[in-house]
């Protein structure tokens, strides 16, 4: 009889222990994906931070998702998030950017003037503004 006590117990032991490894797991993948869109939303934008939030969102969702669950749902759930993040990314009226733009080019241009600037790094400097339009 103490033995299949001791048995069951042992089993059920293992199943708490896998249960709550994968809760552990599920955690971790949820804190990496939450921390992925906290990075998405400082900088709207950038392209590889949007396919590293996707990426760490769909092995938190392999890992949440139940036998039941949907992969579609899961998918258009995560874009939606990541979406809802890069909110206003490319709203920004085009004459806020060209004014920017240009507030820029004429500092750098001014720098150049007064030498406190060489020729070679102004040319970088131009360089690198117009490569952000």
């Amino acid at each position: 009889m103490w033995i299949v006590v001791v048995g069951f117990l042992g089993i059920l032991g293992l199943f708490t222990y896998a249960g709550y490894r994968r809760a552990v797991s599920e955690d971790r993948a949820k804190l990496r994906y939450r921390e992925a869109l906290a990075l998405l939303k400082a900088e709207p934008r950038n392209p590889d931070l949007r396919q590293q939030a996707l990426a760490r969102g769909r092995a938190y969702v392999a890992i949440a998702r139940s036998d039941e669950g949907d992969p579609l749902f899961d998918e258009v759930t995560l874009m939606n998030d990541i979406s809802a993040v890069s909110a206003g990314a490319g709203s920004a009226p085009l004459a806020e950017d060209t004014t920017e733009v240009e507030a820029k080019l004429r500092t750098l241009s001014s720098l150049k003037d007064k030498g406190l600037i060489s020729d070679s790094e102004f040319e970088l400097r131009h360089s690198q503004i117009l490569e952000r339009i």
